[in-house]
């Protein structure tokens, strides 16, 4: 990264007592600041093809703490006929309404750990960036 660069993000970190220079010899972060938990949700939204689904949803695991698949209302019935697939999964269902934005949930999804401990990191890392802005 360019000094410039650097110096910025270090002066913007610093002003917001996240970061603290510590006696010319480097930067340690603030005792005053602690991160808050952060629980990522996903969501993956399917008109048909449950079981494709449940594939796409699978692979969210490695950085969501979260799962939730949304379907149609009217697919509640089908839906409803393979829910412990979902269950044993760990993932959620919600069907939702988009004509009068109605939603139910049929299952609320567990709070589970990311299978990746990188993927998880990169999606904090995105967010985090944001949040400094």
């Amino acid at each position: 990264f360019a000094h410039k660069t650097v110096s910025h993000i270090l002066n913007r970190l610093i002003k917001k007592e996240i970061v603290v220079n510590k006696d010319n010899r480097g930067y340690v972060l603030s005792k005053k600041w602690r991160p808050k938990p952060l629980e990522f949700w996903a969501f993956e939204l399917k008109i048909n093809n449950w079981k494709r689904a449940l594939f796409q949803a699978l692979r969210y695991k490695t950085f969501a703490s979260r799962i939730m698949i949304v379907f149609p209302m009217n697919k509640e019935k089908l839906i409803a006929k393979n829910v412990d697939k979902f269950n044993k999964l760990k993932l959620g269902i919600m069907l939702f309404n988009a004509y009068d934005k109605s939603y139910k949930i049929l299952v609320r999804p567990p709070k589970t750990h990311p299978s990746s401990r990188m993927h998880h990191l990169f999606m904090l890392t995105k967010i985090l960036s944001k949040s400094i802005d």
